[in-house]
Protein backbone atom coordinates (compact mmCIF):
# COMPACT_ATOMS: atom_id res chain seq x y z
CA UNK A 1 0.00 0.00 0.00
CA UNK A 2 1.24 3.48 -0.81
CA UNK A 3 0.93 5.59 2.33
CA UNK A 4 2.23 8.78 0.74
CA UNK A 5 -1.29 10.13 1.15
CA UNK A 6 -0.22 10.77 4.74
CA UNK A 7 2.78 12.67 3.52
CA UNK A 8 0.52 14.91 1.51
CA UNK A 9 -1.07 16.22 4.69
CA UNK A 10 1.60 18.69 5.63
CA UNK A 11 3.17 21.66 3.95
CA UNK A 12 5.41 21.20 6.93
CA UNK A 13 6.78 17.79 6.06
CA UNK A 14 10.47 18.01 6.62
CA UNK A 15 13.21 16.00 5.06
CA UNK A 16 14.68 15.33 8.39
CA UNK A 17 15.26 13.99 10.63
CA UNK A 18 26.56 13.66 17.84
CA UNK A 19 30.82 11.09 19.21
CA UNK A 20 34.14 12.53 18.86
CA UNK A 21 35.33 9.74 16.59
CA UNK A 22 32.56 10.17 14.06
CA UNK A 23 32.34 12.80 11.39
CA UNK A 24 31.95 13.63 7.74
CA UNK A 25 34.88 14.19 5.44
CA UNK A 26 35.59 17.76 4.37
CA UNK A 27 34.45 17.09 0.83
CA UNK A 28 30.72 16.65 1.56
CA UNK A 29 29.91 14.60 -1.53
CA UNK A 30 26.35 15.70 -2.22
CA UNK A 31 26.35 17.94 -4.09
CA UNK A 32 29.92 18.14 -5.41
CA UNK A 33 31.74 21.38 -5.93
CA UNK A 34 30.62 22.59 -9.34
CA UNK A 35 32.50 24.00 -12.30
CA UNK A 36 35.54 26.17 -11.74
CA UNK A 37 33.71 29.42 -12.48
CA UNK A 38 30.72 28.69 -10.25
CA UNK A 39 30.48 30.64 -7.01
CA UNK A 40 29.93 28.37 -4.02
CA UNK A 41 28.82 29.05 -0.47
CA UNK A 42 31.38 27.11 1.56
CA UNK A 43 31.96 26.62 5.27
CA UNK A 44 35.51 26.75 6.53
CA UNK A 45 36.48 25.16 9.81
CA UNK A 46 39.74 26.47 11.25
CA UNK A 47 42.20 24.73 13.56
CA UNK A 48 42.08 27.64 16.02
CA UNK A 49 40.26 30.92 16.58
CA UNK A 50 40.31 33.10 13.46
CA UNK A 51 42.80 35.96 13.45
CA UNK A 52 42.93 39.11 11.37
CA UNK A 53 45.72 37.52 9.37
CA UNK A 54 43.61 34.40 8.77
CA UNK A 55 40.70 36.46 7.52
CA UNK A 56 42.94 38.51 5.26
CA UNK A 57 44.43 35.37 3.75
CA UNK A 58 41.00 33.79 3.18
CA UNK A 59 39.76 37.01 1.58
CA UNK A 60 42.27 36.46 -1.21
CA UNK A 61 40.15 33.51 -2.36
CA UNK A 62 36.61 34.76 -1.73
CA UNK A 63 34.32 36.88 0.44
CA UNK A 64 33.74 36.01 4.10
CA UNK A 65 30.00 36.32 4.79
CA UNK A 66 29.54 34.98 8.33
CA UNK A 67 31.42 33.65 11.34
CA UNK A 68 30.82 31.52 14.43
CA UNK A 69 33.75 32.51 16.58
CA UNK A 70 33.30 29.88 19.29
CA UNK A 71 33.42 27.12 16.66
CA UNK A 72 36.39 28.59 14.77
CA UNK A 73 34.13 28.58 11.72
CA UNK A 74 33.53 30.96 8.85
CA UNK A 75 31.21 30.92 5.85
CA UNK A 76 32.33 32.42 2.58
CA UNK A 77 31.54 32.73 -1.10
CA UNK A 78 34.30 31.49 -3.36
CA UNK A 79 34.79 30.22 -6.90
CA UNK A 80 35.01 26.43 -7.09
CA UNK A 81 38.54 26.55 -8.48
CA UNK A 82 39.67 28.38 -5.31
CA UNK A 83 38.50 25.60 -2.96
CA UNK A 84 41.73 23.54 -3.18
CA UNK A 85 43.81 26.60 -2.27
CA UNK A 86 41.61 27.32 0.73
CA UNK A 87 41.80 23.72 1.86
CA UNK A 88 45.60 23.78 1.57
CA UNK A 89 46.03 26.69 3.99
CA UNK A 90 47.92 25.60 7.09
CA UNK A 91 45.31 27.00 9.50
CA UNK A 92 42.31 25.37 7.76
CA UNK A 93 40.86 22.13 9.15
CA UNK A 94 38.12 21.49 6.58
CA UNK A 95 36.17 23.08 3.74
CA UNK A 96 32.68 21.93 2.77
CA UNK A 97 29.61 23.11 0.96
CA UNK A 98 27.00 24.88 3.05
CA UNK A 99 24.40 22.11 3.11
CA UNK A 100 20.72 22.77 2.34
CA UNK A 101 18.11 22.23 5.02
CA UNK A 102 14.63 22.38 3.52
CA UNK A 103 11.00 21.35 3.65
CA UNK A 104 9.25 20.57 0.33
CA UNK A 105 5.75 22.06 0.05
CA UNK A 106 2.91 19.55 -0.33
CA UNK A 107 -0.85 19.59 0.06
CA UNK A 108 -2.61 19.89 3.41
CA UNK A 109 -5.95 18.68 4.79
CA UNK A 110 -7.90 21.03 7.01
CA UNK A 111 -9.49 19.69 10.19
CA UNK A 112 -12.97 21.13 9.90
CA UNK A 113 -14.76 19.03 12.51
CA UNK A 114 -13.34 20.36 15.75
CA UNK A 115 -15.63 20.35 18.76
CA UNK A 116 -15.24 20.05 22.51
CA UNK A 117 -12.61 17.63 23.75
CA UNK A 118 -9.21 18.11 25.34
CA UNK A 119 -7.14 15.27 23.88
CA UNK A 120 -6.00 13.81 20.60
CA UNK A 121 -5.04 10.32 19.42
CA UNK A 122 -1.28 10.90 19.30
CA UNK A 123 -1.06 11.84 23.00
CA UNK A 124 -3.23 8.87 23.89
CA UNK A 125 -0.91 6.64 21.86
CA UNK A 126 2.18 7.63 23.86
CA UNK A 127 0.24 7.34 27.15
CA UNK A 128 0.48 11.02 28.07
CA UNK A 129 -3.27 11.38 28.29
CA UNK A 130 -6.37 9.24 28.60
CA UNK A 131 -8.55 10.60 25.86
CA UNK A 132 -11.85 9.31 27.15
CA UNK A 133 -11.44 10.72 30.65
CA UNK A 134 -9.58 13.85 29.57
CA UNK A 135 -6.83 13.51 32.18
CA UNK A 136 -3.07 13.12 32.02
CA UNK A 137 -1.63 9.68 32.74
CA UNK A 138 1.86 10.83 33.80
CA UNK A 139 2.93 12.84 36.83
CA UNK A 140 5.24 15.20 34.93
CA UNK A 141 4.48 18.11 32.60
CA UNK A 142 7.87 19.63 31.73
CA UNK A 143 7.94 22.23 34.50
CA UNK A 144 11.35 23.88 34.76
CA UNK A 145 12.66 22.41 31.48
CA UNK A 146 13.38 24.44 28.33
CA UNK A 147 12.73 23.34 24.77
CA UNK A 148 14.74 25.16 22.10
CA UNK A 149 13.01 24.70 18.76
CA UNK A 150 15.21 25.12 15.67
CA UNK A 151 12.69 25.50 12.88
CA UNK A 152 10.70 28.15 11.09
CA UNK A 153 9.38 30.79 13.43
CA UNK A 154 5.88 31.04 14.86
CA UNK A 155 2.83 32.34 13.04
CA UNK A 156 1.54 35.80 13.99
CA UNK A 157 -1.43 34.08 15.67
CA UNK A 158 0.88 32.34 18.14
CA UNK A 159 -0.42 34.32 21.19
CA UNK A 160 -3.86 32.80 20.56
CA UNK A 161 -2.68 29.28 19.79
CA UNK A 162 -0.35 29.20 22.80
CA UNK A 163 -2.39 31.22 25.28
CA UNK A 164 -1.23 30.36 28.78
CA UNK A 165 1.91 28.58 27.53
CA UNK A 166 5.49 29.50 28.37
CA UNK A 167 7.05 31.13 25.30
CA UNK A 168 10.44 32.66 26.14
CA UNK A 169 10.19 35.85 24.11
CA UNK A 170 13.34 37.24 25.72
CA UNK A 171 15.58 34.57 24.22
CA UNK A 172 13.57 33.85 21.04
CA UNK A 173 15.64 34.72 18.00
CA UNK A 174 15.79 34.62 14.21
CA UNK A 175 19.15 34.15 12.54
CA UNK A 176 20.30 35.70 9.29
CA UNK A 177 22.04 34.08 6.37
CA UNK A 178 18.64 33.11 4.95
CA UNK A 179 18.51 35.46 2.02
CA UNK A 180 17.61 38.18 4.51
CA UNK A 181 21.01 39.83 4.76
CA UNK A 182 23.93 39.14 7.06
CA UNK A 183 22.51 40.53 10.29
CA UNK A 184 23.40 38.21 13.16
CA UNK A 185 19.79 38.27 14.34
CA UNK A 186 16.59 39.66 12.89
CA UNK A 187 14.26 41.16 15.52
CA UNK A 188 10.67 39.90 15.59
CA UNK A 189 11.09 37.62 12.55
CA UNK A 190 10.64 34.61 14.81
CA UNK A 191 7.03 35.61 15.59
CA UNK A 192 5.94 36.78 12.15
CA UNK A 193 6.50 33.72 9.99
CA UNK A 194 4.30 32.70 7.08
CA UNK A 195 5.44 29.07 7.22
CA UNK A 196 3.31 27.15 9.72
CA UNK A 197 5.69 24.24 10.29
CA UNK A 198 7.27 25.56 13.48
CA UNK A 199 3.88 26.42 14.97
CA UNK A 200 2.48 22.94 14.32
CA UNK A 201 5.57 21.25 15.78
CA UNK A 202 5.44 23.46 18.89
CA UNK A 203 1.75 22.62 19.40
CA UNK A 204 2.61 18.93 19.86
CA UNK A 205 5.08 19.75 22.62
CA UNK A 206 3.08 22.44 24.44
CA UNK A 207 -0.51 21.75 23.44
CA UNK A 208 -2.67 24.47 21.91
CA UNK A 209 -5.89 26.40 22.09
CA UNK A 210 -8.55 26.09 19.42
CA UNK A 211 -11.79 27.79 18.61
CA UNK A 212 -14.59 25.29 17.98
CA UNK A 213 -16.59 25.87 14.83
CA UNK A 214 -19.45 23.66 16.02
CA UNK A 215 -19.89 24.98 19.57
CA UNK A 216 -18.37 28.45 19.41
CA UNK A 217 -16.23 27.72 22.45
CA UNK A 218 -12.47 27.90 23.01
CA UNK A 219 -10.82 24.72 24.25
CA UNK A 220 -7.36 23.60 25.32
CA UNK A 221 -5.71 20.58 23.70
CA UNK A 222 -3.10 18.86 25.84
CA UNK A 223 0.59 18.71 24.92
CA UNK A 224 3.35 16.24 25.71
CA UNK A 225 5.11 18.74 28.01
CA UNK A 226 2.60 21.61 28.41
CA UNK A 227 4.51 23.35 31.24
CA UNK A 228 7.88 23.39 29.47
CA UNK A 229 9.30 26.74 28.31
CA UNK A 230 9.71 27.07 24.53
CA UNK A 231 12.51 29.12 22.97
CA UNK A 232 11.75 29.65 19.26
CA UNK A 233 15.02 29.73 17.29
CA UNK A 234 14.22 30.54 13.68
CA UNK A 235 16.88 29.04 11.40
CA UNK A 236 14.72 28.43 8.33
CA UNK A 237 13.47 30.94 5.80
CA UNK A 238 9.80 31.77 5.23
CA UNK A 239 9.79 29.04 2.57
CA UNK A 240 10.95 26.44 5.09
CA UNK A 241 14.49 26.26 3.73
CA UNK A 242 17.85 27.12 5.24
CA UNK A 243 21.45 25.98 5.46
CA UNK A 244 23.67 23.97 7.75
CA UNK A 245 25.71 27.02 8.76
CA UNK A 246 22.61 28.74 10.09
CA UNK A 247 21.61 25.58 11.96
CA UNK A 248 25.10 25.57 13.50
CA UNK A 249 24.57 29.19 14.55
CA UNK A 250 21.29 28.25 16.21
CA UNK A 251 22.81 25.29 18.06
CA UNK A 252 25.76 27.40 19.22
CA UNK A 253 23.35 30.09 20.46
CA UNK A 254 21.54 27.50 22.59
CA UNK A 255 24.81 25.98 23.83
CA UNK A 256 25.97 29.44 24.91
CA UNK A 257 22.68 30.24 26.67
CA UNK A 258 22.92 27.06 28.75
CA UNK A 259 26.69 27.07 29.17
CA UNK A 260 27.34 25.89 32.78
CA UNK A 261 30.25 28.37 32.89
CA UNK A 262 28.35 31.63 32.71
CA UNK A 263 25.46 31.21 30.28
CA UNK A 264 22.33 33.28 30.92
CA UNK A 265 20.37 30.10 31.64
CA UNK A 266 23.17 28.16 33.32
CA UNK A 267 21.87 25.46 35.63
CA UNK A 268 18.68 24.91 33.60
CA UNK A 269 18.05 21.87 31.42
CA UNK A 270 17.23 22.13 27.75
CA UNK A 271 16.30 19.79 24.92
CA UNK A 272 16.62 20.93 21.30
CA UNK A 273 13.97 19.94 18.74
CA UNK A 274 15.26 19.77 15.15
CA UNK A 275 12.44 18.77 12.85
CA UNK A 276 14.73 19.36 9.89
CA UNK A 277 17.62 17.81 8.02
CA UNK A 278 19.49 17.23 4.79
CA UNK A 279 21.57 14.72 2.89
CA UNK A 280 25.02 15.41 4.36
CA UNK A 281 26.39 16.46 7.73
CA UNK A 282 28.43 19.65 7.63
CA UNK A 283 31.65 19.53 9.72
CA UNK A 284 30.67 22.94 11.15
CA UNK A 285 27.32 21.51 12.27
CA UNK A 286 29.11 18.58 13.86
CA UNK A 287 31.30 20.97 15.85
CA UNK A 288 28.17 22.78 17.04
CA UNK A 289 26.46 19.53 18.06
CA UNK A 290 29.54 18.32 19.91
CA UNK A 291 29.81 21.66 21.73
CA UNK A 292 26.15 21.51 22.77
CA UNK A 293 26.41 17.94 24.02
CA UNK A 294 29.52 18.83 26.01
CA UNK A 295 27.35 21.43 27.76
CA UNK A 296 24.65 18.86 28.62
CA UNK A 297 22.24 19.91 25.86
CA UNK A 298 20.03 17.05 24.61
CA UNK A 299 19.53 17.00 20.83
CA UNK A 300 16.54 15.39 19.07
CA UNK A 301 16.11 15.29 15.28
CA UNK A 302 13.88 13.75 12.62
CA UNK A 303 14.87 10.64 10.69
CA UNK A 304 13.57 12.24 7.43
CA UNK A 305 10.75 11.52 4.99
CA UNK A 306 12.75 9.77 2.27
CA UNK A 307 11.44 6.25 2.98
CA UNK A 308 10.87 3.48 2.58
CA UNK A 309 14.24 2.99 0.88
CA UNK A 310 15.78 6.43 1.32
CA UNK A 311 18.47 7.00 3.96
CA UNK A 312 18.06 9.09 7.08
CA UNK A 313 18.94 12.76 6.97
CA UNK A 314 21.45 14.65 9.08
CA UNK A 315 21.60 15.70 11.87
CA UNK A 316 19.30 12.78 12.74
CA UNK A 317 21.78 10.28 11.34
CA UNK A 318 24.59 11.50 13.58
CA UNK A 319 24.74 8.89 16.39
CA UNK A 320 24.88 11.24 19.44
CA UNK A 321 21.66 12.92 18.24
CA UNK A 322 18.42 11.20 19.29
CA UNK A 323 16.65 10.35 16.01
CA UNK A 324 12.96 9.67 15.49
CA UNK A 325 10.96 7.62 12.96
CA UNK A 326 7.27 8.17 12.19
CA UNK A 327 4.59 5.67 13.24
CA UNK A 328 0.86 5.46 12.57
CA UNK A 329 -2.14 3.82 14.22
CA UNK A 330 -4.18 1.24 12.31
CA UNK A 331 -7.38 2.93 13.52
CA UNK A 332 -6.68 6.03 11.41
CA UNK A 333 -9.87 7.37 9.83
CA UNK A 334 -11.95 4.79 11.68
CA UNK A 335 -11.51 2.25 8.88
CA UNK A 336 -10.31 -0.53 11.15
CA UNK A 337 -11.65 0.84 14.41
CA UNK A 338 -14.61 -0.71 16.27
CA UNK A 339 -17.38 1.60 17.41
CA UNK A 340 -15.87 3.75 20.13
CA UNK A 341 -17.32 5.63 23.06
CA UNK A 342 -18.00 9.32 22.54
CA UNK A 343 -16.29 11.79 24.80
CA UNK A 344 -18.51 12.57 27.83
CA UNK A 345 -19.13 16.18 26.87
CA UNK A 346 -22.75 15.99 25.82
CA UNK A 347 -21.94 17.20 22.32
CA UNK A 348 -20.53 14.42 20.19
CA UNK A 349 -22.06 11.41 18.65
CA UNK A 350 -19.81 8.49 17.74
CA UNK A 351 -18.47 9.39 14.32
CA UNK A 352 -15.60 7.63 12.45
CA UNK A 353 -14.55 11.00 11.03
CA UNK A 354 -13.69 12.11 14.57
CA UNK A 355 -11.34 9.24 15.34
CA UNK A 356 -8.47 11.63 15.99
CA UNK A 357 -9.99 12.94 19.22
CA UNK A 358 -12.98 10.76 19.97
CA UNK A 359 -11.86 7.12 19.82
CA UNK A 360 -9.71 5.46 22.44
CA UNK A 361 -6.31 4.38 21.09
CA UNK A 362 -5.15 0.87 22.04
CA UNK A 363 -2.01 0.47 24.08
CA UNK A 364 1.17 0.21 21.97
CA UNK A 365 2.24 -2.85 23.95
CA UNK A 366 0.24 -4.64 21.26
CA UNK A 367 2.47 -3.78 18.33
CA UNK A 368 -0.13 -4.95 15.82
CA UNK A 369 -1.99 -1.69 16.53
CA UNK A 370 0.81 0.45 15.08
CA UNK A 371 3.07 0.54 12.03
CA UNK A 372 5.88 2.60 10.49
CA UNK A 373 4.79 5.09 7.81
CA UNK A 374 6.14 4.45 4.34
CA UNK A 375 7.71 7.92 4.17
CA UNK A 376 9.84 7.31 7.27
CA UNK A 377 13.46 6.67 6.32
CA UNK A 378 15.77 3.81 7.25
CA UNK A 379 19.34 4.10 8.58
CA UNK A 380 22.17 3.78 6.08
CA UNK A 381 24.83 1.36 7.40
CA UNK A 382 27.50 2.83 5.11
CA UNK A 383 26.74 6.52 4.58
CA UNK A 384 28.97 8.26 2.05
CA UNK A 385 31.56 10.56 3.59
CA UNK A 386 30.81 9.47 7.15
CA UNK A 387 32.77 7.09 9.36
CA UNK A 388 29.88 5.61 11.36
CA UNK A 389 26.60 3.96 10.34
CA UNK A 390 23.50 6.07 10.74
CA UNK A 391 21.74 5.49 14.04
CA UNK A 392 17.95 5.38 14.38
CA UNK A 393 16.71 5.46 17.96
CA UNK A 394 12.93 5.37 18.41
CA UNK A 395 9.56 5.80 16.69
CA UNK A 396 6.66 8.06 17.69
CA UNK A 397 3.31 9.24 16.22
CA UNK A 398 3.85 11.09 12.96
CA UNK A 399 0.81 10.57 10.75
CA UNK A 400 -2.43 12.55 10.74
CA UNK A 401 -1.47 14.77 13.71
CA UNK A 402 -3.89 17.65 14.10
CA UNK A 403 -2.75 21.10 15.18
CA UNK A 404 -2.66 24.82 14.36
CA UNK A 405 -1.66 25.41 10.77
CA UNK A 406 -2.42 28.13 8.24
CA UNK A 407 -2.21 28.52 4.49
CA UNK A 408 -2.91 32.23 4.79
CA UNK A 409 -2.66 34.85 7.49
CA UNK A 410 -6.38 35.46 7.85
CA UNK A 411 -7.80 33.43 10.73
CA UNK A 412 -6.76 30.64 13.10
CA UNK A 413 -7.00 27.26 11.40
CA UNK A 414 -6.19 23.61 12.13
CA UNK A 415 -4.82 20.91 9.84
CA UNK A 416 -3.78 17.29 9.77
CA UNK A 417 -0.01 17.18 9.19
CA UNK A 418 2.22 14.14 8.91
CA UNK A 419 5.94 13.43 8.90
CA UNK A 420 8.96 12.60 10.99
CA UNK A 421 8.89 16.26 12.03
CA UNK A 422 5.76 15.58 14.04
CA UNK A 423 7.16 12.34 15.45
CA UNK A 424 10.25 14.22 16.62
CA UNK A 425 8.18 16.72 18.62
CA UNK A 426 6.63 13.87 20.64
CA UNK A 427 10.06 12.57 21.64
CA UNK A 428 11.30 16.06 22.47
CA UNK A 429 8.34 16.43 24.81
CA UNK A 430 9.06 13.07 26.44
CA UNK A 431 12.70 14.14 26.96
CA UNK A 432 11.42 17.26 28.74
CA UNK A 433 9.45 14.99 31.11
CA UNK A 434 12.54 12.84 31.72
CA UNK A 435 14.67 15.91 32.51
CA UNK A 436 12.01 17.23 34.86
CA UNK A 437 12.11 13.95 36.79
CA UNK A 438 15.92 13.80 36.83
CA UNK A 439 17.71 17.02 35.81
CA UNK A 440 21.15 15.46 36.35
CA UNK A 441 21.00 13.08 33.40
CA UNK A 442 23.54 13.40 30.59
CA UNK A 443 22.43 13.44 26.92
CA UNK A 444 23.82 9.91 26.51
CA UNK A 445 21.86 8.70 29.55
CA UNK A 446 18.65 10.19 28.15
CA UNK A 447 19.22 8.39 24.85
CA UNK A 448 19.79 5.09 26.68
CA UNK A 449 16.54 5.55 28.63
CA UNK A 450 14.56 6.11 25.43
CA UNK A 451 16.11 3.13 23.67
CA UNK A 452 15.53 0.80 26.62
CA UNK A 453 11.94 1.96 27.09
CA UNK A 454 11.12 1.69 23.37
CA UNK A 455 12.17 -1.96 23.26
CA UNK A 456 8.96 -2.74 25.15
CA UNK A 457 7.02 -1.63 22.07
CA UNK A 458 8.89 -3.19 19.16
CA UNK A 459 7.24 -2.64 15.78
CA UNK A 460 8.08 -5.84 13.95
CA UNK A 461 4.58 -6.94 12.94
CA UNK A 462 3.51 -7.13 9.31
CA UNK A 463 0.09 -7.56 7.79
CA UNK A 464 -1.63 -4.65 9.52
CA UNK A 465 -4.61 -3.15 7.69
CA UNK A 466 -4.98 0.63 7.47
CA UNK A 467 -7.61 2.85 5.81
CA UNK A 468 -6.08 5.69 3.76
CA UNK A 469 -9.09 7.96 4.40
CA UNK A 470 -12.61 7.94 5.83
CA UNK A 471 -14.82 5.42 4.04
CA UNK A 472 -12.05 3.91 1.91
CA UNK A 473 -11.22 0.18 1.99
CA UNK A 474 -8.46 -1.11 4.22
CA UNK A 475 -5.06 -1.64 2.66
CA UNK A 476 -2.19 -3.76 3.87
CA UNK A 477 1.02 -2.29 5.30
CA UNK A 478 3.83 -3.68 3.08
CA UNK A 479 6.67 -5.84 4.36
CA UNK A 480 9.14 -2.96 4.27
CA UNK A 481 7.48 -1.78 7.47
CA UNK A 482 9.94 -3.88 9.49
CA UNK A 483 13.02 -2.96 7.45
CA UNK A 484 14.92 -1.51 10.42
CA UNK A 485 12.96 1.73 10.24
CA UNK A 486 11.51 1.66 13.76
CA UNK A 487 14.81 1.96 15.59
CA UNK A 488 14.46 0.36 19.01
CA UNK A 489 10.67 0.60 18.89
CA UNK A 490 7.70 2.85 19.69
CA UNK A 491 8.33 5.15 22.64
CA UNK A 492 5.72 6.05 25.27
CA UNK A 493 6.00 8.61 28.06
CA UNK A 494 5.09 6.22 30.86
CA UNK A 495 7.67 3.64 29.79
CA UNK A 496 10.39 6.30 29.48
CA UNK A 497 9.61 7.75 32.89
CA UNK A 498 9.60 4.26 34.44
CA UNK A 499 13.16 3.79 33.09
CA UNK A 500 14.26 7.16 34.49
CA UNK A 501 16.09 6.82 37.82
Amino acid sequence: MTRNCLLALGLALFVAACGENAGPTDTNPSPDFASANATQQVNVLLKARATAANRAELSRYGNITDEIASLNALSMKAKADKIPAIRALAFVKSVSLDQPRSTPPVEVAEALDIAAGANVWNLDAINVTDKLTGGRKVDFDGTGVYVAQLDTGLLPFWPFYFAGKNIDTEHAVAFGGLGLGNNPTIPHKWENDVDAHGTHVASIILGFQFASASTGGVFQINGVAPAATLIPVKVLHQTGSGTSFTVAKGITYVADLFNPDGGELAGKRVVVNMSLGGAALDPVEKEAFDLAISRNVVLVAAASNEGPDGPMAYPGGYPPVISVASAGWIGEWGGNNPACTALPNGVDEVNPARWWRQCDVPDPYDQANFYINDFSSEPDPTPTGFTEPQDLDVAAPGSWVVGPYQLNQGNPAYFFVGGTSQATAHVTGIVALILQKNPSLSPAAVEDILEDAAQQHALNDVGQQVAPDVGLPLEGVPSWATDGRAGNGFITADAALAETP
